[in-house]
Order: structure tokens, then C-alpha cells, then sequence
């Protein structure tokens, strides 16, 4: 496994109005190999953006630490993934990322 992946999971809040908000806390680091990245234009609303979804494999027994809808950053890199799906492969005791790129 060559890369590091920081895991930020979702932490909500109730302010002192009512107001909720979602903090990103770091919930640890696993070592991942990137096996896909793919880009490609979209246009939404007469305006052109780029999308990107990149796949991570981490070994099955760290999946239990992660969650659909957690986000992801290779340490060293400032993009960030939503975790859109893990799928499982038990043959090889792995699992695999499905993560799209996040924009703010």
C-alpha cells in the first residue's frame, strides 16, 4: 500500500439557535493503493465544470473505521473525496473506495 488517506468523519452540531452545522473530524489514517482516477467535463446550467472520481483499495479489516458519506485526502494532496460506496472483496480481504472529488 503506497499512499496514506486521512478519514474525516461528519460530526453535527446544533448551534445555541438552532442552526445546524457539520464539522469534518479526523478519525485516523490507512494506508490505501489509488487503483483509478478518472475526470471528465460535465456541464450543468450552461456552466462547464469538471468532475473526477478516484478509487482507493484499503484492507477489509479498516472498513469497519470508515462509512459511505465520510470523506477522504491523500495526505500530501488538498483534494477531498466523499466516500460515495465500499465494496468488498472478501477473496482478497480488501475493499474498495469509490470516492468522488468534493467542491466547495
Amino acid at each position: 500500500m503506497k499512499y496514506k488517506l486521512r478519514l474525516l468523519r461528519p460530526v453535527n452540531n446544533t448551534g445555541r439557535f438552532g442552526e445546524k452545522s457539520t464539522q469534518w473530524v479526523e478519525a485516523g489514517t490507512v494506508s490505501a493503493q489509488l487503483d483509478k482516477r478518472t475526470g471528465r467535463r460535465t456541464s450543468q446550467n450552461a456552466e462547464i465544470s469538471s468532475d473526477y472520481t478516484v478509487e482507493y483499495t484499503i484492507r477489509r479489516y479498516r472498513t469497519s473505521e470508515i462509512a459511505e458519506g465520510w470523506r477522504v485526502q491523500q495526505v500530501g494532496l488538498p483534494a477531498v473525496y466523499t466516500v460515495v460506496s465500499i465494496i468488498p472483496n472478501l477473496e482478497l480481504g480488501m475493499a474498495t473506495l469509490v470516492c468522488d472529488r468534493f467542491n466547495d
